[in-house]
């Protein structure tokens, strides 16, 4: 018997559910893997209610997932995210109403409505967080609103609020932490939204942790307004006129370590951030260079929290220049080590000379292999006796690019590494996430075997160490064994 087979089923259960959450499969129940280990093992899992209590309908769910995830879940507090399609839904998760504890619900218009209108007949005692997107299938010229009696002891124990083109009672919020809001209004107004409104409803929520505002109310020019103390908030975010997401600064008393993300509009030269600049500059980030508005899931996943990420509109390269200089004469230069451009697929040598060396300390970069990625490496090969301090290169050759593409980033790159390996500058680390194995043809095996030794440490690819010299002793030791397991299984090997 296998020591763990002694383990009392409390201590299994706890285990299982630690297994869950650190593999990051609680909500998908790619988890329930281990109960084909053995019986006892399955009959643990299907009794152990909080690993089913999880629900996540919005990328892969069906009726009978969500009947079978509340029966085995009992009583135990239950986390809902849902994209409403079918209205029967509704009196399945109403009839649960007093062990959700987060609720997460988005979809078509008609059907989140249906819910909202219905909420005030429900006890919610556990609901912790509540988020509500009716923005498909949504009507223009109505909004919903909250019903006010949900802010009368209804919710008591609401944390987090994330709402979108929802209205609400703005002077009954109170003691929420978390606090998105995207196009919504003051239910409890005739008129639209006021600036002192806002800053009265910030006001209620003194412990605000998170805040996300789009759609700011203007303020008047002439007026006096009070400002905000929120000592605990450590991100914000705020999307509107560069203005107007100016002035909210301005009226708000935050802690230096809040993490800033501003997506200002109208912004049309480096004058237009100066402000922000100036008030709001960072002792250390990192930047980010990205050709969209806001920042791609995808592109951010493993990046570090950056204290401010300001992105704007630029018109035209020069206007791109002149806001780049901006900000990085805000920053300390000799404070930013990494750069992060994955998202800059157009920029041209001229912006990425300027760049580097507006950046005289960086050490990292990451990058996207495209147009602008070889742009980048043109640039520093044309740089490099000057600025010879890049110690690390991460690129990821994306699936959708072309066989032509890699071929010419990898001569570049190649000519890159040898001039620094004559020059008596290796670099130290070139890092390659490869999911397509663009880099698996002889052509490239062979390019990948010429630049091993122009690095002054190590080559990683697709996660583990390269090393031709360890690959070719493999398959040598391959090809001796083959025979004989080709003999012990009765496979013929073909001349």
């Amino acid at each position: 018997m296998a020591p763990i087979s002694a383990l009392p089923n409390e201590l299994m259960e706890r285990i299982f559910t630690i297994y869950a959450v650190d593999t990051d499969t609680l909500s998908n129940l790619k988890w329930t893997k281990i109960m084909f280990v053995c019986r006892r093992w399955c009959e643990l899992a299907e009794g152990a209610h909080r690993l089913w209590a999880s629900i996540d309908l919005k990328y892969d769910g069906t009726p009978l997932r969500l009947y079978t995830q509340l029966k085995r879940s009992g009583f135990a507090p239950l986390t809902l995210r849902l994209i409403w399609c079918d209205e029967y839904y509704t009196d399945i998760i109403l009839e649960n109403s007093e062990r959700i504890c987060e609720l997460d619900l988005s979809g078509i218009a008609k059907h989140v409505y249906d819910v909202i209108n219905r909420l005030s007949d429900h006890s919610f005692p556990a609901l912790s967080s509540l988020s509500l997107d009716p923005s498909y299938k949504q009507d223009e010229r109505f909004i919903q609103a909250l019903p006010d009696v949900l802010f009368d002891g209804r919710l008591p124990g609401l944390r987090e609020l994330t709402l979108t083109l929802i209205d609400f009672p703005w002077a009954s919020l109170n003691g929420l932490h978390t606090l998105p809001l995207t196009y919504c209004n003051d239910s409890a107004a005739s008129l639209p939204p006021t600036f002192s409104g806002l800053l009265e409803m910030l006001s209620s929520c003194p412990q605000l942790y998170i805040l996300k505002l789009d759609d700011i109310p203007s303020s008047e020019i002439h007026q006096d307004y009070r400002t905000v103390d929120l000592p605990d908030l450590a991100s914000l975010r705020l999307r509107d006129d560069v203005g107007t997401c100016m002035t909210l600064l301005i009226h708000l008393r935050i802690p230096p370590t809040t993490r800033l993300q501003i997506l200002p509009f109208g912004v049309c030269s480096g004058a237009d951030v100066r402000d922000i600049l100036i008030d709001h500059g960072p002792s250390h980030c990192t930047m980010s260079i990205f050709c969209d508005t806001e920042h791609h899931s995808f592109l951010d996943r493993g990046a570090a929290q950056c204290p401010l990420s300001l992105n704007c509109h630029p018109r035209s390269k020069p206007v791109l220049r002149k806001i780049m200089t901006k900000v990085i004469n805000a920053i300390p230069s000799e404070s930013i080590t990494h750069l992060d451009a994955r998202g800059a697929s157009s920029l041209c040598e001229v912006a990425w000379k300027n760049t580097l060396q507006l950046l005289p300390t960086v050490e990292t970069i990451y990058l996207h292999v495209y147009t602008g990625t070889v742009n980048c490496v043109d640039a520093l090969n044309a740089i490099e006796r000057f600025f010879p301090r890049i110690r690390h290169i991460y690129f990821c050759i994306i699936r959708e690019l072309g066989e032509d593409k890699v071929v010419a980033f990898m001569t570049l790159l190649a000519a890159y590494l040898e001039m620094r390996f004559t020059n008596g500058r290796p670099l130290q680390r070139l890092e390659i996430d490869d999911p397509s194995h663009f880099l698996s043809g002889d052509e490239q095996k062979t390019r990948m075997e010429r630049i091993f030794p122009l690095v002054d440490g190590q080559i990683v690819r697709n996660g583990v160490v390269y090393d031709p010299v360890r690959l070719k002793e493999l398959r040598a030791e391959w090809e001796l064994e083959w025979p004989a397991l080709a003999a012990k299984f009765g496979i013929d090997i073909a001349d």
